[in-house]
């Protein structure tokens, strides 16, 4: 394992920071009631993890989200930012929809089975 220098760490930390500013920034956006005519569109595609959650973030599944916080003034302004995070992730309200895909094949299973009557397997 190579050793990082202070630059490299450096460059590490930020990609990470703009990252979770991202998704921050992404999370209030979809929890807001109604988006801002300036931001009409949720920016997926800005980093790794939007674009991971962006089919659960718009109602196409389920998703659960952990916010894990240790209890120590150390770590207070972490703490707080992740309970502002889980926060925003809260008041995200989803509508499940119907998968389209399934539709469109369970209308097909439907048209094959009226197409041709029933019959029994050969054995």
């Amino acid at each position: 394992m190579r050793a990082w220098s202070t630059a490299e760490r450096s460059r590490e930390a930020g990609r990470r920071s703009s990252s979770k500013h991202d998704d921050g920034a992404l999370l209030k956006r979809s929890s807001s009631k109604k988006l801002a005519p300036a931001t009409p569109i949720i920016p997926f595609r800005e980093s790794k993890l939007t674009r991971i959650l962006a089919e659960s973030l718009t109602g196409g599944s389920f998703c659960i989200m952990l916010a894990c916080i240790i209890a120590n003034d150390a770590l207070l302004g972490q703490t707080e930012g992740t309970l502002g995070y889980a926060s925003d992730a809260r008041r995200i309200k989803q509508v499940v929809r119907r998968n389209k895909r399934l539709e469109r094949a369970e209308k097909v299973q439907r048209e094959v089975r009226l197409a041709r009557p029933c019959r029994p397997c050969p054995r």
